[in-house]
């Protein structure tokens, strides 16, 4: 199917978090698919050793070393988990301690078991749906 990943993307922002990985090297052969993931069934987000892990849309807050967390997270769900990991994460496996100001406030850890995830062919140009569905209301 041909699908324009800035418009699914820009769709999906719309409901949920979407993390979209996008390969540009066009001279490298690993270089040869991007990746959008969103429509999060579960997701694990830290801010410190506070964790918040959202799964069947019920929210549980936890304090836990993220690591731990993200250990366990990955344990229950074996599959897909899209996301990412910030450099101030380094303060949970080591003693370093970062005093820099936050204006952004981003999570030091944010993971999700997607319920969609498409792959896109930069060879090709074209699209494919990996798991699960396109929302109705998105045209593709």
């Amino acid at each position: 199917m041909d699908i324009s990943m800035e418009n699914i993307l820009h769709a999906l922002s719309g409901y949920s978090p979407v993390i979209f990985l996008e390969s540009q090297s066009d001279e490298h052969p690993a270089s040869r698919y991007s990746y959008l993931a969103g429509l999060p069934e579960a997701s694990l987000t830290a801010h410190g050793d506070k964790i918040t892990r959202m799964e069947e849309g019920e929210v549980q807050a936890i304090d836990q070393n993220p690591w731990d967390a993200l250990r366990e997270f990955r344990k229950d769900y074996p599959d897909w988990l899209f996301g990412y990991i910030s450099y101030d994460l380094k303060n949970f496996s080591e003693n370093l301690h970062s005093h820099n100001p936050d204006p952004v406030r981003a999570p030091d850890l944010y993971f999700m078991k997607p319920g969609l995830v498409l792959r896109q062919n930069l060879k090709r140009g074209d699209a494919e749906v990996l798991k699960g569905d396109l929302p109705v209301e998105i045209s593709l």
